[in-house]
């Protein structure tokens, strides 16, 4: 799975990443995506420039949950502009 967040702001792009989750869970409630895996899609969707915050990330002892991950996200959005 690849999404890619391109051009979108960090909120645009945790909705999307949200809405196929949603679509998966409705389509097919066995096939529930893990947050753990949600936690990789989202980080490797990420443009390069979120590049250096991921690889302080994913070096924690205990990974953010995915609000937690959305909140740190959107915070290094605005410092990154």
């Amino acid at each position: 799975m690849n999404i890619k967040q391109e051009d979108m702001m960090i909120s645009q792009y945790f909705i999307k990443i949200k809405s196929f989750r949603h679509e998966i869970a409705q389509q097919d409630p066995d096939s529930r995506i893990s947050k753990a895996r949600m936690r990789r899609i989202i980080i490797y969707g990420l443009r390069p420039d979120y590049h250096g915050y991921i690889i302080g990330v994913r070096d924690w002892q205990t990974q953010p949950t995915l609000l937690k991950l959305e909140g740190l996200s959107a915070t290094q959005e605005i410092l990154i502009k």
